[in-house]
């Protein structure tokens, strides 16, 4: 089952999510919580996210083909030029999902502008170019109150889209790109 929430609001206004506790706030707050064992990709237009796509993290490869072929198409139906991955859970199943998602919007051509690993209040980003020099290689504790502020201001200001993608027997094939 896939549902939908059209945008409430266009606004010109810009709000940055400028790092990973930005962005971990903006899923809290649209979901309620953080979602368990589950992918998030956030798809933007410039600075606004217009779109927001979630899944539990796939079982097996030919799921995660599917799923990032039904992300890649999502987001672009809203015409996205950039994306945030964000992943919940532990271990291979979440770094395997985040790179193949990567992969499917990089050849698509929507810039996957970062992807964070988030398990139990800490965040890593394992598709760091520079690992070291531009990101910590180890877990970084989640600072809540420095996010919460940009995700408040950005929900004034616009509300995405939100997909869910329920990976149910066969449903992850249920939607593809129309016949050209």
């Amino acid at each position: 089952m896939l549902t939908a929430v059209e945008p409430l609001s266009l606004s010109s206004t810009a709000v940055y999510l400028a790092d990973p506790d930005a962005a971990l706030s903006l899923v809290r707050r649209l979901f309620g919580s953080h979602p368990r064992h589950s992918v998030v990709a956030l798809g933007f237009s410039g600075p606004r996210p217009i779109v927001v796509v979630s899944a539990r993290l796939p079982a097996a490869v030919t799921e995660l083909v599917a799923l990032a072929e039904q992300t890649t198409y999502l987001l672009g139906q809203y015409r996205s030029t950039d994306a945030v991955l964000v992943g919940y859970g532990a271990g291979a199943p979440v770094g395997a999902t985040l790179i193949g998602l990567h992969r499917a919007l990089e050849s698509d051509r929507i810039i996957p502008a970062a992807a964070v690993h988030y398990q139990q209040g800490h965040y890593q980003l394992p598709l760091c170019p520079e690992p070291g020099e531009c990101c910590p290689t180890e877990a970084t504790m989640w600072d809540s109150s420095c996010g919460d502020a940009a995700a408040t201001a950005l929900l004034q200001t616009h509300v995405p889209a939100i997909h869910t993608i329920y990976p149910a027997r066969g449903f992850l094939r249920s939607i593809r790109r129309p016949r050209e």
